[in-house]
């Protein structure tokens, strides 16, 4: 049963990938969670209101951008299914348009959608057009192509609208403006070469932008950017980076009365800023962020694993921070190490962590294609492996574990194949290769290891769990494709408890399973509440058998109990607490 889970949020704010925003009249704001696949919406204060993911038979497919009319209609544009999903404020469906293609109405690379007093919507696509429609979806007028000229796009990727019915986009390192009809009106450059990634515009005409620099395709600054009416930039602030006030590739801007809404896509936030007079100019002010993401201590950005060791201290392999993190058993932070880069104790990437018997920890240090060795408390020891086909090197290694007598075993995931070392990093073996039968695979994402020395291994592309001895022979499998019980889609994670259970991550749940394969229980559905997941990764299982639940896309951990009367009292305890503000 559910326990606890860090880091502990005052509101949901559960966010990955936030690409667009808009607020409706009542300062409500709808935030299309792209990732999640999912539009969010929030009060102005950010209490969480409802969320929905489209129809049973029509679920929304990376939602990329959200308008609102004046009517409270949502408009959500999909760029995974080039189509526009219209519901009602609470996210009731109405009606639905659009589909791949280059004709009227198709769509190729939807990027933005806004909506104007009129009840007409405008569409932005990357292949370089914007399209009107009806508040039903009705066909009107389509503008531009792609080029670098007046009413031509080259990469659009913003679109908004002023309150004269104005549309503004976009493109590469400029902002043009055109009537509602699709009529050039002017246009105006970014400064620098920059490149706008999110606009809105204020009653007074001033232009609010968000936009990032590269220097030979790589970015190097990311600014939120003020324009007067003339197209003149009086205001710039902001830095690339995961710190208040900073961005990273942060596509939607929403205002609402005095506040400015900038969803902060790669950080996985949604950053608000109040507006201020300062100097006779209109000056956004950094007011707080909503989300679960970040780099602080016991923050996390896309973890991938977790391991525990002898003494119930927890180790997360937080991916997206390149770092890991040590906890004790309640979740309470004790230290970190790493950063990114490739020299020795830096990680690009770590996917998964393990600890031997002796408190040893081993990390998979995905994108610099090795394994790096460190003491309980991050103090370095050795490393092994380099970018390669033969026997200690990898391709992407995206799990590690250990045995008892202190063997490591690599998920060499695209080399598809086990390499198994001595605790110094001395290759022993190699097992495995691509295909679909026994000891063959076709993506390797998970490995653990039981007390007896057997290994066993999701193979997350074929949906099911091999189980090998020490040797590397096989002994059993199972699992296909599907969503019942004793299915996977996509099995990710895997851990074994001294009984011999295997417990199995796949989709938005995990799956118990005891020694002999045969199905146990399930728990969890996809959401963002208590024992709920959104694609969770890692899984590890203390000596007391509680279970500990890397929940990647919620940006958290998550701990469950074994079942117990004391357990129920404690969480019925804790839900006191909670609803009445106890201490």
């Amino acid at each position: 049963m559910f326990s606890k889970m860090w880091p502990q949020l005052s509101k949901p704010w559960y966010f990955n990938n936030p690409f667009g925003v808009t607020a409706d009249a009542e300062g409500n704001v709808y935030i299309a969670d792209f990732s999640n696949q999912r539009v969010q919406k929030f009060d102005a204060d950010g209490n969480y209101i409802t969320s929905w993911v489209g129809r049973q038979t029509m679920k929304l497919q990376f939602p990329c951008s959200v308008a609102v009319d004046s009517d409270k209609n949502v408009y959500v544009l999909e760029f995974g299914a080039f189509r526009v999903q219209k519901f009602d404020s609470i996210g009731k469906f109405i009606t639905v348009w659009g589909s791949e293609g280059s004709g009227d109405g198709q769509l190729t690379s939807p990027r933005g959608v806004v909506a104007d007093a009129s009840g007409y919507i405008y569409v932005l696509d990357n292949a370089g057009r914007v399209q009107k429609f009806t508040a039903n979806g009705n066909f009107v007028v389509a503008w531009g192509s792609w080029g670098p000229g007046e009413g031509q796009f080259s990469n659009p990727e913003a679109i908004a609208i002023d309150a004269a019915g104005q549309i503004y986009v976009g493109d590469s390192f400029r902002i043009q403006i055109f009537t509602a009809d699709g009529a050039f009106v002017r246009a105006f450059a970014i400064p620098s070469s920059g490149f706008p990634l999110g606009l809105a515009v204020d009653g007074l005409g001033n232009v609010y932008a968000s936009v990032y620099f590269c220097n030979q395709n790589v970015i190097t600054d990311h600014k939120l950017m003020l324009f007067d009416a003339s197209g003149n930039c009086i205001h710039a602030l902001g830095a690339l980076g995961a710190a208040n006030g900073q961005f990273n590739m942060a596509h939607g801007l929403a205002l609402s009365g005095k506040d400015l809404y900038v969803a902060d896509t790669a950080n996985h936030r949604l950053q608000k800023f109040r507006l201020i007079w300062w100097q006779q100019q209109l000056i956004p002010l950094f007011k707080e962020a909503w989300g679960a993401s970040g780099p602080g201590d016991g923050y996390f950005h896309d973890p991938g694993g977790v391991a525990v060791d002898a003494a119930a201290n927890i180790y997360i392999a937080d991916t997206g921070n390149h770092r890991i993190q040590k906890f004790d058993a309640n979740g309470v932070f004790i230290r970190d190490w790493g950063s990114l880069g490739s020299g020795i104790g830096q990680f690009n990437m770590p996917e998964r962590v393990a600890v031997d018997a002796t408190g040893h920890v081993y990390v998979a240090d995905s994108h610099n294609n090795r394994i790096q060795k460190f003491d309980t408390d991050g103090n370095f020891i050795t490393l092994w492996g380099s970018e390669g086909p033969g026997n200690g090197q990898f391709y992407h290694p995206a799990s590690v574990a250990a045995d008892a007598a202190g063997n490591v075993y690599v998920a060499n995931s695209l080399g598809i194949n086990i390499q198994k070392f001595d605790t110094n990093g001395n290759f022993i073996a190699v097992w495995g290769s691509e295909g679909t039968g026994h000891g063959e695979y076709q993506g390797i994402n998970g490995i653990a290891v039981d007390g007896a020395g057997n290994v066993y291994v999701a193979d997350n592309y074929q949906s099911r769990i091999e189980k090998l001895n020490s040797a590397g022979n096989f002994v059993m499998a199972w699992g296909s494709c599907g969503f019942a019980e004793g299915e996977f889609h996509c099995p990710t994670g895997i851990a074994v408890d001294a009984l011999g259970n295997v417990y199995v991550t796949d989709g938005c749940r995990v799956q118990m399973f005891a020694a002999d394969a045969s199905f146990v229980k399930a728990w969890g559905v996809f959401g963002s509440g208590e024992a709920q997941f959104i694609f969770p990764n890692g899984v590890a299982v203390d000596a007391a058998q509680n279970v500990y639940v890397v929940d990647t896309n919620n940006h958290r951990i998550q701990k469950f109990v074994p079942f117990s009367f004391f357990a129920v009292l404690r969480r019925l305890f804790m839900e006191i607490v909670r609803l009445f503000g106890l201490r």
